[in-house]
């Protein structure tokens, strides 16, 4: 069988009272921990978010350009390519 728990509203009177403001700021301490590890973590999503976001747009650009010079005939590809050349020259 389970073990019955009293609500700590129950015992909170037969803890000294010293003990007790111990114990609340040892939790008090732990949850502030907690929070800034959680608020930390939620920072860093956010810049890996926006990162992500950064990167797929760079990506989505390069891929329009491919496809707008899959488009071009072979006598541009060529005279781009003569370009290029002249460019590096």
């Amino acid at each position: 069988m389970g073990k019955t728990t009293v609500p700590s509203r129950n015992l909170a009177n037969m803890v000294d009272p010293t003990t007790r403001e111990y114990i609340n700021a040892r939790i008090n301490e732990e949850i502030k921990l907690i929070g800034d590890d959680t608020s930390g973590l939620g920072d860093a999503l956010s810049k890996m978010r926006t990162e992500s976001e950064i990167e797929l747009g760079e990506m989505k650009a390069r891929i329009n350009e491919v496809e707008e010079i899959l488009s071009l005939s072979g006598a541009k590809i060529s005279r781009i390519k003569e370009l290029m050349e002249e460019l590096d020259g």
